[in-house]
């Protein structure tokens, strides 16, 4: 399929001494030159067929943006794929204790198909919270080294600092340039042990809002067999603000029991991560505030994914 990178036309002497804030580092797109006081705030779009296919190969002119409200138009537009920064984010609380094994190989897919640019760090929580290694690096040996460690040095503790350990994975996300990124893998219920506390879902979903941070969800279904003719089946099902969490970021929410399906929905996300359009959206000034956004696409049968909002960062 063809891949297209396509600008608004530009008149390379006028940038000379604007303050154009420029889109992140690696993206491929071209930027074009505006007013003194105009920014581009960089849109991460997915659009799939019915079948559920990932559609590449539109261009600018198939897609209506609004913000608040009102047309916008498009700055910049990219299909190339366009780097990110990630946080892989596992419960390695007892409740997932059994899974540990298949965490590893999901983890591991991931890790082996990244892209040049691409950058990651590994988190695990239980009765502590570990975010390896220090830095976001593309890295494999690096990575899959911190895999091993985790998955041997994680205890499976009764702590599941749920909120906490997302907050910390959204910290270390805020200072990247890239394209931001949070896949999470647990049942979303928190149990937080000592000191683990003082973390609500609430501050967690404006926090990832702010950031501008993509959010994939793994939302696991705990299910146990009756004990006996006189007891019945019992279904944990996962807390319902990790699908909240994921919608509002336009990232996608996953209900999943069976722990074989990690690695094929671990594949999905990264492949849907290298398959999204990059829209430049033109603001008139950095206000730090949340705007209201509206990706629609020219051409039916399709379906658009996007962030209901995203935040002018100063």
């Amino acid at each position: 399929m063809p891949r297209i990178v396509r600008a608004l036309p530009t008149a390379l002497a006028a940038a000379v001494g604007v303050g154009i804030c420029l889109l992140p580092p690696g993206v491929a797109a071209q930027q074009p030159v505006f007013r003194a006081e105009t920014d581009v705030v960089p849109v991460y779009v997915t659009v799939r067929d019915t079948e559920g296919r990932a559609v590449t190969t539109l261009t600018a002119d198939d897609f209506l943006i609004r913000v608040d409200g009102r047309e916008s138009p498009i700055a910049t537009f990219s299909n190339e794929p366009q780097p990110f920064a990630a946080v892989l984010l596992v419960d390695f609380s007892a409740s997932m204790s059994a899974h540990r094994r298949a965490v590893r190989d999901a983890t591991a897919e991931f890790v082996a198909r990244l892209l040049p640019g691409d950058r990651v760090r590994l988190g695990a929580f239980s009765n502590r919270i570990v975010l390896a290694p220090d830095v976001f690096t593309g890295e494999r040996h690096a990575l899959l080294d911190a895999l091993r460690w985790q998955v041997s040095h994680v205890d499976a503790g009764g702590a599941s600092p749920v909120w906490l350990a997302a907050r910390q994975s959204l910290d270390a996300l805020e200072s990247q340039p890239l394209r931001r990124v949070l896949v999470m893998l647990s049942d979303g219920h928190d149990a937080p042990g000592r000191g683990q506390g003082g973390v609500s879902d609430t501050a967690v979903v404006r926090l990832a809002r702010h950031a501008n941070v993509l959010v994939y969800a793994l939302g696991f279904v705990h299910r146990r067999a009756a004990l006996s003719a006189y007891d019945r089946p019992v279904v944990h099902g996962p807390n319902p603000r990790l699908e909240a969490l994921a919608d509002h970021s336009g990232g996608r929410f996953f209900e999943i029991d069976r722990s074989p399906d990690f690695t094929r929905l671990f594949t999905d996300i990264i492949d849907e991560l290298h398959s999204q359009y990059l829209i430049g959206v033109p603001v008139e000034v950095r206000d730090g505030r949340r705007h209201r956004l509206e990706v629609r696409l020219r051409q039916r049968g399709l379906r658009v994914r996007a962030p209901e909002s995203f935040v002018a960062r100063r």
